[in-house]
């Protein structure tokens, strides 16, 4: 519980405070206590804002925390929006949501020929390879694109092996 006590005070700075407890006197009571500023019925609103923030972002409750399915990882009670607001998980949530959109598209059949979908991710035909943003915008990827396109009954561009294609996830 201690540790919890300390993740919490340095998520979340605002709701304690280091001194002497209130009303106590010069008396005398030791070295500095740690004071929590917020009531109980404060804490318990925090704690349901943050668990309502959680369940927004698909985060799902367990005992004795969190459950984060885009990161893998389970969070402490009280450090979800942290945790969401975080870069890793945007960066992961983000890749989700492009994967899921290429998915969608890809079952819409709106990608160009030449691009299937392989191992999770888009691959180029025409280069044997991953059809990264990257391969996309190469000058070898935009000439054999113009050479496809002039000589369109060129099956055979199409059908060019990938014997070494790197899977760009790896």
């Amino acid at each position: 519980q201690n540790s919890l006590l300390r993740q919490t005070m340095r998520a979340q700075p605002a709701l304690f405070e280091v001194g002497p407890p209130r009303g106590a006197g010069s008396g005398g009571m030791g070295p500095q206590a740690l004071v929590t500023r917020a009531t109980e019925s404060e804490w318990d609103r925090i704690l349901e804002r943050d668990a309502q923030f959680g369940r927004e972002e698909g985060l799902t409750q367990k005992p004795g925390g969190w459950y984060c399915p885009i990161c893998e990882v389970d969070v402490a009670e009280g450090f979800i929006e942290r945790h969401v607001g975080s870069t890793r998980h945007m960066r992961y949530r983000d890749a989700r949501r492009q994967l899921e959109e290429l998915e969608e598209k890809h079952r819409r059949g709106e990608r160009p020929s030449y691009i299937e979908w392989r191992n999770g991710n888009e691959f180029c035909t025409l280069c044997g390879n991953y059809a990264t943003e990257g391969h996309l915008e190469s000058t070898k990827h935009r000439n054999r694109l113009a050479y496809q396109q002039q000589y369109s009954g060129a099956s055979h561009v199409a059908a060019l092996p990938a014997p070494h294609a790197a899977n760009p996830a790896d």
